[in-house]
């Protein structure tokens, strides 16, 4: 299953490039004008000579959920911060399709094709490789009762999995979010509020996605 952590790494660099926002909440429209100035790459932290830990995930006397190191904060950076490219903010709708007859269903393949032509690093359908591999993903946005029975299905089967969560998922089950981790699977970054990307700022992508990250 080490494939599933490569992917969905992958995955998360379609979130920053914002052509697909999935969420359901912030639907205001807020298409960024092109310039012809140079890019530029613009800083979301302050320079510091030490390391920071993500201290909102831990316990007192720097103990975590996990039981494990605190993770050092990640500088990340806005690059182009005004889209002087002129990248689009089109949005493009993004579903999945059930496969037929062995073949997979129109709506995958047709996305797959989208990425490989746009020069995106992302897999929804797994072309290459000649094995049947069957990746699973969650969506964890909030909390319904399911999580602790789906983990314990997974354990019992011996299977791991992507589970992509929000930042008040994150805040509001610990427990249920260190549980993952210490079995195995993939915590995945899935915005601070699960908005639609093509509707902000480059820098509201940022907050985003740093937002999460950093706790």
């Amino acid at each position: 299953m080490k494939k599933i952590l490569c992917i969905f790494s992958a995955l998360l660099i379609v979130l920053g490039a914002a052509f697909f926002g999935c969420g359901k909440k912030n639907d205001k429209a807020a298409a960024e004008q092109s310039e012809t100035a140079a890019p530029t790459t613009e800083s979301t932290t302050a320079p510091d000579p030490k390391p920071v830990l993500s201290g909102d995930a831990a316990l007192k006397d720097g103990e975590t959920y996990t039981g494990r190191a605190p993770l050092p904060l990640v500088d990340f950076n806005v690059s182009d911060p005004e889209n002087t490219r002129g990248l689009s903010t089109e949005k493009h709708g993004y579903g999945y399709g059930i496969a037929k007859d062995g073949k997979p269903n129109d709506i995958s393949v047709n996305n797959q094709k989208y990425f490989e032509t746009n020069g995106y690093k992302a897999l929804c359908l797994d072309t290459k490789s000649t094995d049947k591999v069957l990746y699973l993903t969650f969506d964890c946005g909030y909390e319904n009762g399911y999580t602790a029975k789906i983990l314990d299905t997974l354990k019992e089967k011996q299977v791991t999995a992507a589970f992509f969560c929000t930042l008040p998922q994150v805040k509001e089950n610990p427990e249920i979010i260190a549980r993952m981790i210490n079995e195995g699977h993939l915590v995945g970054n899935h915005s601070v509020t699960h908005p639609s990307f093509p509707t902000l700022t480059r820098h509201q992508m940022a907050h985003e996605i740093k937002g999460m990250d950093d706790y």
